[in-house]
């Protein structure tokens, strides 16, 4: 039934493109397809210059004469091939390969042993006016 809705209602309405050549438009000539396609992330600048991405801290350009960007409103932009890019309005301030974590000393402790799971003590948990409370372990 679909199908014969369907090809009823483009024999009645269906109408050739006037202008078959291109189906898209183009960007404009300042649109900064990379940023766009980006993740993005206000930060606020530091006192001593700097933003923060996790754990690392990113030193900003000193700026001409003795002004500064401290309590200026940044954004990080990490873009898709790697780098991260810092703007202040439409302004690039910086860009940079993104610092990749180090999970060299984030090890995982080692599982416990069926011994060591004995030994640990579970904390017992009451009931007290119908909110969950949980007992110190002695």
């Amino acid at each position: 039934m679909l199908v014969r809705f369907c090809d009823d209602y483009n024999q009645r309405f269906a109408r050739p493109a006037a202008a078959a050549a291109c189906d898209f438009r183009s960007l404009p000539r300042r649109f900064d397809l990379a940023r766009c396609l980006s993740l993005r992330y206000p930060r606020v600048v530091a006192a001593d210059h700097t933003v923060s991405l996790g754990g690392h801290s990113i030193a900003l350009p000193p700026l001409p004469g003795h002004r500064g960007y401290a309590g200026e409103t940044v954004e990080l932009s990490h873009q898709l091939d790697g780098t991260l890019c810092v703007y202040s309005g439409d302004f690039l301030l910086l860009t940079q390969p993104l610092p990749l974590e180090e999970h060299a000393d984030r090890r995982r402790p080692a599982p416990l042993t069926t011994a060591q799971k004995r030994k640990t003590p579970m904390p017992r948990i009451y009931n007290l006016s119908g909110r969950p409370a949980v007992a110190a372990v002695t």
